[in-house]
């Protein structure tokens, strides 16, 4: 018998072809059709990274979007005739990773990510997370998770030119961000032994009351940047995480 691994990456030909010729519902239809909900979940976890990921002819962010709300539908309904609480959770958990992936694929903040973004795509980002943000609170995650969620709330919120809702929701991730660094016994301080989270999380406030205009936000981001470049040195280990925050910041800034 296939791993799932194997089962996924062996349908992948045929998830591609379904979207090539048929969109979204051609893709949704090709899962229905396996019998075993396992599988059914499997593949719209899967199709969401396959065609988040790789490339197939026509692929566009409408296409990507449709076919993720789809996967998630069919998470919800497996949710709601679960035969356990226990499986109710995490097939809701499923679909709640789901819709914070698509407000990260929506969000225009990724270096070296030139997809086109329009104000209906960082609409639709705003609601899958604060559709993430709803599932989060029922399900007791975290602070890391929700950290997360506020950040996909915000990055739309900026695009969208809501400044002040932005500010609010980044204040909300650093939070988090905080709390989640405290538990594990990590640096919250913003300097080269900062945690990343709260690093990158102090970059977005600023980046968001500088768009307000406040005064000293410029010169708050920049010391972030240099903190960040610092903690690049400082933490080897995380150096990886370190350097995709600090450019992720700059491609944010430089679209003011």
């Amino acid at each position: 018998m296939s791993k799932p691994d194997d089962f996924t990456e062996e349908t992948w030909p045929r998830l591609r072809e379904a979207m090539e010729t048929g969109g979204p519902t051609s893709v949704a239809e090709l899962i229905a059709g396996f019998e075993d909900a396992k599988q059914r979940r499997q593949l719209a976890f899967f199709a969401h990274r396959a065609f988040s990921g790789r490339d197939w002819r026509g692929k566009t962010l409408d296409a990507l979007a449709e076919v993720t709300r789809l996967g998630m539908d069919e998470m919800l309904a497996q949710a709601s005739s679960a035969e356990s609480e226990d499986d109710r959770v995490r097939f809701i958990d499923l679909a709640n990773v789901m819709s914070y992936n698509l407000s990260a694929d929506l969000a225009d903040c990724w270096p070296g990510d030139e997809i086109p973004r329009t104000r209906e795509h960082f609409e639709q980002g705003l609601a899958s997370a604060e559709r993430c943000l709803e599932w989060r609170r029922e399900l007791g995650k975290g602070p890391g998770p929700f950290s997360m969620a506020w950040w996909a709330k915000g990055i739309h919120e900026l695009s969208l030119g809501r400044a002040d809702d932005a500010l609010a929701s980044f204040e909300e991730s650093q939070r988090h961000a905080v709390e989640g660094a405290e538990a594990e016994g990590q640096a919250t301080t913003i300097d080269a032994n900062g945690h990343w989270s709260v690093l990158l999380a102090e970059g977005y406030v600023a980046l968001a009351a500088a768009r307000q205009g406040a005064e000293g936000a410029d010169a708050r981001l920049d010391r972030c940047l240099e903190a960040i470049g610092a903690a690049i040195q400082a933490q080897p280990d995380e150096a990886g995480n370190l350097g995709f925050c600090r450019d992720q910041l700059e491609v944010v800034r430089g679209q003011a």
